[in-house]
């Protein structure tokens, strides 16, 4: 994980440098959510001490660069953490992980197609067969392809996952 990410930070400083000499732009945008859970008594055994209390810290940071007119690629890191359980710092990266990593292609060929390719959040309907699972304090993201048609009030998305 440690190289995965090291590598992942070099490329990002590397392609903003080189993107720096074009019509690069780049956006920022950042999450900071706590969450309280406290589940008592489940098992409705009051001579047992099941009682359980957990907060929890999940801190997101993205960048987005458009590179060319309709290509753009985003990157995000999570940290995702419970409270009194750190992790000890001489692990490495511990709770850090890669959320989301993927390049659009929008408008390929001037055509109404869109192209989605990497590691993404999906969300179709209320979420509850696939969806980002935003209630949990690590998300869910997909490695994916998917593949977008928009056109006045008809859009259509062919996804490919796990």
């Amino acid at each position: 994980m440690h190289k995965k990410l090291t590598f992942l930070l070099v490329l990002l400083l590397a392609s903003s440098t080189a993107f720096a000499q074009g019509n690069t732009t780049f956006s920022w945008d950042g999450e900071i959510r706590g969450q309280y859970q406290y589940w008592g008594n489940e098992d409705l055994d009051t001579t047992s001490d099941d009682f359980l209390n957990y907060k929890l810290l999940r801190t997101r940071l993205g960048v987005k660069a458009d590179v060319m007119e309709n290509t753009s690629v985003y990157i995000q890191i999570q940290d995702s953490r419970i409270a009194g359980e750190e992790f000890s710092v001489y692990d490495g990266f511990g709770a850090l992980d890669l959320h989301q990593a993927y390049i659009m292609l929008d408008k390929l060929w001037d055509s109404p197609f869109s192209l989605k390719v990497g590691r993404q959040e999906l969300h179709y309907g209320d979420g509850r067969l696939i969806g980002a699972d935003n209630w949990a304090y690590t998300g869910t993201a997909f490695d994916a392809v998917k593949l977008m048609f928009r056109q006045g009030r008809v859009s259509i998305d062919l996804f490919s996952g796990q």
